[in-house]
């Protein structure tokens, strides 16, 4: 605010001046009259001189006071730039809003004629045709959520997936807060109860709002510390790769300060000792994580075939017959002799069926102690000299 004494102009000088000298007035000087020049109407410097000389007292302090008034022209001046400034900073402010909102008129008035533009095309078309061209293809609903901690992140991730893929759907907050109040229950539903009236001041206004609250509530707090630990304790050992590179990559995905280099050591460091001794055989080691990636997994699939070929080469004969263990049956107390496996010769396993000897085919022995073998195949005659009965011969 401008003070009432900073409010100088030319009629004030004018009037103090006249105070102390005027033509009007007679000013008493020792108790006597004494008429006074009027200062204004001086011309020259011997008139002033003149003047002053008249008076010197008077013309001091008539100097003195239009000094005085001069200090107080320039504060005014001052105070009236700065005002000015300011004054001229708020216009160009008003000038830039002002702009920004012929900008956002613009905007609503194109907007105006899209919407009136889309009204007439449903106007002409079947509301069945509107609704096929409008609404996305429905997903399924995540899980109900009871307030397992264990659960709470994967839950987040389908719940915002299910809202980001059906957002027609639901395409105000309160309609999907209203659909995720139906996909909680138990003790996670008796957290939220309070806040999901819209006249409780503290109510939820967004269902980021509420997800965000359920996962204070149940979240892990030290989710980064347990994803590290399990990541520095992940190894393949004799799982496959895909399942371990799986595990791997979504540990590291929550890792965001590992580098790709780090992890590309932390992969190599991981992997079982079959992969890591084929890719030390290469010339050339990876430099990407994905490049490395698809070389374990092409040496695993190698590996996988190879095994698959010498277990294959390697198993005998006859190692796909039935297991031959004997039952019991404990109803009747007695032993349920094995299942065997038919005789590849028809002939033979028609034999074994009636219980006759492969030699003979008689019935009452195997063919190990068939009488026929036995004369068929006479028992060799010792040789001379190996008998440990005399030999009648050679006595006489």
């Amino acid at each position: 605010m401008v003070r009432e004494t900073d409010r100088v102009s030319y009629p004030r000088i004018r009037q103090s001046l006249l105070a102390a000298y005027g033509t009007e007035t007679e000013l008493e000087n020792d108790g006597q009259e004494t008429p006074n020049k009027d200062v204004l109407d001086i011309q020259n410097s011997d008139e002033l001189v003149i003047w002053v000389k008249q008076d010197p007292t008077q013309a001091y302090q008539t100097i003195d006071r239009l000094r005085r008034d001069y200090e107080e022209t320039l504060v005014e001046a001052e105070h009236t730039v700065k005002e000015n400034t300011r004054l001229n900073q708020e216009t160009d402010t008003l000038k830039r809003d002002l702009a920004d909102r012929h900008d956002v008129v613009d905007f609503l008035r194109n907007r105006i004629q899209t919407l009136n533009e889309e009204a007439e095309i449903r106007e002409a078309t079947p509301t069945s045709s509107i609704e096929k061209i409008q609404k996305t293809t429905k997903i399924p609903d995540p899980p109900i959520f009871k307030g397992d901690r264990d659960e709470i992140e994967e839950w987040l991730v389908k719940i915002r997936n299910k809202l980001r893929a059906n957002h027609d759907h639901y395409p105000t907050e309160e309609a999907k807060l209203a659909y995720a109040e139906t996909r909680i229950e138990g003790n996670a539903a008796k957290q939220i109860r309070p806040r999901m009236n819209f006249d409780n001041s503290s109510a939820f206004r967004t269902v980021q709002e509420l997800l965000e609250y359920l996962k204070e509530i149940y979240g892990d707090p030290h989710r980064k510390q347990t994803v590290l630990a399990e990541y520095r304790a992940l190894r393949q050992d004799k799982r496959d790769f895909n399942t371990f590179w799986g595990e791997f990559q979504r540990l590291a995905a929550e890792l965001e300060d590992y580098s790709e280099s780090y992890k590309i050591e932390d992969l190599y460091e991981k992997l079982a000792w079959s992969i890591k001794k084929q890719l030390a055989i290469g010339t050339e080691r990876a430099t990407s994580l994905t490049t490395l990636a698809r070389q374990c997994q092409r040496i695993d699939h190698d590996l996988k075939a190879i095994s698959k070929t010498y277990d294959r080469k390697a198993s005998p004969k006859g190692t796909n017959r039935i297991p031959t263990t004997p039952t019991t049956n404990t109803a009747a107390g007695t032993t349920t002799p094995p299942a065997r496996t038919p005789h590849q010769n028809p002939a033979k396993e028609q034999l074994m069926k009636e219980g006759r000897c492969f030699g003979c085919g008689e019935i009452g022995h195997l063919a190990k102690d068939c009488p026929s073998k036995k004369k068929k195949f006479p028992a060799p005659k010792q040789v001379r000299g190996t008998s440990e009965e005399p030999n009648e011969d050679s006595e006489n």
